[in-house]
């Protein structure tokens, strides 16, 4: 093998309608794993939040993919916009709601969305005019905020009739019922603190993580309390500078930080901080998460790529190689040997009288006969760079670099005779067994003239060549052999 190959791009070909299916769906399964994860905890993981979002009378409440699907709409939203939850789930939003006149900069805005979560609308409340399911226009109030999750940005926006705002009273600020809405509706924790470092706002998920209550951490000073000693210093004099003018090196920022709990822990977090100038005052938000478990989670991630990774490249019956393992590895080894002129070797092994035995004892019996044949190939091709795949059916094929015409051929008979010799020992005991194995072998050192395809159909050719011959046998074929 060539290590120096390693970053080859692999690219999926040849494979049947059921096992490309099936790697679709592991990919996809693969892609979505950490965005899907984080997106069904904001909408599902706390029973109260999302009840305070889906039972709310006043707050449309919409949540929106970096592609513009929509992925979560409210009780609310189907009362103030005339669709149901089971209508907009997966459809692009502006394409229903949005009135003509805001369309062409809607499209340019999410895509810079989808790359940065930024946005002239992001952090912001917009008047807008909105269409009903009737075709009605209606004026409303549009607050919409992005969010990370996994690798992927989510814009939640809070829509509301154009109507008198109400407002919420806070110890020290006033919220607008919007605001308290979604602080309460997320499972991080959302913490707002206003120029002279005092907390302001406190949701359920910081009363989980931190262990304070609304009214221990309301109105006092948010260093003292959730940060150790060491870092007090530094603290006061980053709050110098947000005080005068919402900036900071944190500021826009997602950073690694170690707090505290109420009973001494401290743990570390990642927090996610921003401002936003509330009348004459600057106010910071963060979005706390706790990474005490990350190690865990990470170890999990990866537990689950890997056995992703087993379930695309593994032939779940016999557990060898599948046809896409095997298309990818060839054409990586095609390569190398193409480079470094080194000879390349496929054998293909094909069940004799497979059909006879299926019919006779049935395919449950015929995929034992499948399973007892891959063992005996694992068992006798040993190498760590060659590979045996299940190509279809009752078809293997084993790729065998560096590797000369004389040694595959070798490696076949053996193969052959162990198949053999396995079934005369159970026909000795048992029921008589007539099963044996047909090998087809072909050899080429690549060079560009010619294709990689030939040695695969040269190996398959010699393959026919044995069962038309009498089966149980090796034939070989060579390229320059075929082409005559």
């Amino acid at each position: 093998m060539c290590p120096e190959d390693k970053g080859i791009n692999a690219r999926r070909r040849g494979l049947s309608p059921a096992e490309d299916e099936l790697l679709n769906r592991v990919r996809m399964l693969e892609r979505e794993l950490t965005r899907t994860k984080r997106l069904l905890n904001i909408l599902e993981n706390n029973d109260a939040n999302i009840n305070v979002i889906s039972d709310s009378e006043m707050n449309a409440v919409i949540v929106m993919r970096s592609n513009g699907e929509v992925a979560f709409w409210n009780k609310a939203a189907e009362r103030l916009l005339g669709y149901t939850q089971k209508e907009v789930i997966g459809r692009e939003l502006h394409k229903f709601i949005a009135h003509n006149q805001y369309k062409e900069a809607y499209k340019e805005g999410i895509e810079k969305f989808a790359s940065t979560g930024k946005g002239i609308a992001i952090g912001k409340t917009l008047k807008l005019i909105a269409v009903r399911k009737d075709g009605e226009n209606i004026p409303v109030e549009l607050t919409i905020n992005g969010s990370k999750v996994g690798d992927e940005w989510l814009a939640t926006g809070v829509v509301r009739e154009l109507k008198e705002k109400k407002k919420v009273k806070m110890p020290g600020k006033e919220f607008d019922t919007a605001t308290l809405v979604i602080g309460e509706a997320t499972p991080e924790a959302v913490i707002i603190m206003d120029s002279r470092g005092k907390i302001s706002f406190w949701n359920l998920a910081a009363r989980e993580i931190f262990g304070y209550s609304s009214e221990e951490i309301i109105g006092k000073t948010l260093h003292k309390i959730l940060a150790p000693k060491r870092f007090h210093e530094r603290f006061t004099k980053a709050m110098e500078v947000f005080k005068r003018s919402g900036k900071g090196d944190a500021i826009g920022r997602t950073i690694e930080l170690v707090a505290m709990r109420k009973n001494g822990e401290e743990f570390p977090i990642e927090l996610s901080l921003s401002s936003v100038k509330m009348d004459t005052e600057w106010v910071a938000i963060g979005i706390v998460r706790d990474y005490s478990n990350r190690d865990e989670i990470e170890k999990q991630l990866r537990m689950t790529n890997e056995e992703l990774e087993i379930l695309a490249t593994t032939d779940s019956l016999t557990g060898v190689a599948n046809r896409y393992n095997f298309e990818e590895r060839y054409r990586y080894e095609w390569e190398c040997a193409l480079r470094l002129s080194t000879p390349l070797s496929l054998v293909f092994a094909d069940i004799d009288n497979f059909k006879v035995i299926n019919d006779t004892y049935g395919h449950q019996v015929g995929d034992i006969f499948l399973k007892s044949i891959a063992d005996i190939l694992r068992t006798n091709v040993q190498r760590v760079s060659d590979l045996t795949a299940r190509y279809g059916g009752e078809e293997f094929v084993i790729l065998l670099p560096n590797t000369e015409l004389s040694n595959a051929v070798d490696l076949a008979e053996k193969i052959r005779m162990a198949v053999e010799e396995h079934y005369q020992e159970i026909s000795a005991s048992k029921v008589p067994l007539n099963v044996t194995i047909s090998l087809g072998v072909s050899c080429v050192i690549p060079r560009n003239t010619i294709k990689k395809e030939e040695l695969v159909a040269a190996a398959d050719q010699a393959l026919y060549k044995a069962k038309a011959n009498g089966r149980n046998q090796v034939s070989t074929l060579l390229i320059d052999e075929k082409n005559k």
